[in-house]
C-alpha cells in the first residue's frame, strides 16, 4: 500500500477534465487583478502573502470575503464549468506571493474529500511538500493529494505562483479504487470519518 500524499489524478476522472480545461482558466486568471484576490483568513498558517479568489464554494455559510457572485461575472466560464460538475465542493485561484512560506498543518477534508491543484506559474518555483517527499509545480502541472496528512508549500520563485485549488468529493468507485492503491482515501490522523458521528451521539 502506498503511504504517499500525492496520488494519482488518474483514480479520479474529473482531474483530467479539469486539466484539459487549462487554458479557461487561465485565460479568466490573467484577466483578474490583484486587487480582485482577497488574504487568506488563516493567518497563522503562513508566513508572508496569501491570497484567494473563490469561483465556486458549496458551503454554508460562505467564508468571510468569498463574493461568488462577482465571481461569475468576472470568470463567468470558470464559474460555469466548475458549477455544472457536482463532485466539485470548493473552488479557487490561490496566489502565493514570492518568498511565502505555509507552515507544515493538516487539514481537515470531509468524507472522501481530496485535494486537485493545476499550476499556472511560468516557471517551477514553487513547491508541495509532505514528510519525506516533494514536488515542484508549474504550468501545467497538476497533482491530487490527501490534505488531511501533513503538508506544506512554499514559493521560492521572485514570481507569484498561481493554483487553481479544488476540492472533490470522490464517488464510490473511485474512493474504492484510492483505497485499493493506499488503504484509505485519507491517511492523516485529522481526517474526517462518519463513524465520529456514530461515537459522539452514544
Amino acid at each position: 500500500m502506498s503511504r504517499s500524499g500525492f496520488i494519482a489524478p488518474e483514480l479520479v476522472p474529473l482531474c483530467g477534465r479539469l486539466a484539459d480545461a487549462f487554458d479557461v482558466f487561465a485565460s479568466e486568471l490573467a484577466a483578474l487583478t490583484q486587487d480582485d484576490f482577497i488574504p487568506w483568513f488563516d493567518y497563522d498558517v503562513y508566513s508572508g502573502e496569501w491570497f484567494v479568489y473563490p469561483i465556486v464554494a458549496r458551503l454554508d455559510p460562505l467564508p468571510l470575503g468569498f463574493d461568488l457572485d462577482r465571481a461569475r461575472r468576472q470568470c463567468p466560464r470558470s464559474s460555469a464549468l466548475l458549477a455544472q460538475e457536482p463532485q466539485v465542493l470548493l473552488a479557487g485561484f490561490s496566489r502565493l506571493m514570492p518568498g511565502t512560506f505555509i507552515r507544515p498543518h493538516t487539514d481537515r477534508p470531509g468524507v472522501d474529500v481530496l485535494r486537485f491543484h493545476l499550476g499556472f506559474g511560468p516557471q517551477p518555483c514553487a513547491e508541495l511538500e509532505f514528510p519525506g517527499e516533494r514536488r515542484v509545480t508549474g504550468r501545467r502541472h497538476h497533482l491530487l493529494i490527501d490534505h488531511s496528512m501533513t503538508h506544506s508549500s512554499q514559493n521560492q520563485g521572485a514570481l507569484p505562483r498561481d493554483v487553481l485549488l479544488v476540492d472533490i468529493r470522490l464517488g464510490p468507485a473511485e474512493a474504492a479504487a484510492v483505497r485499493a492503491v493506499r488503504g484509505d482515501v485519507h491517511l492523516g490522523r485529522t481526517a474526517y470519518r462518519p463513524d465520529e458521528d456514530a461515537r459522539q451521539s452514544t
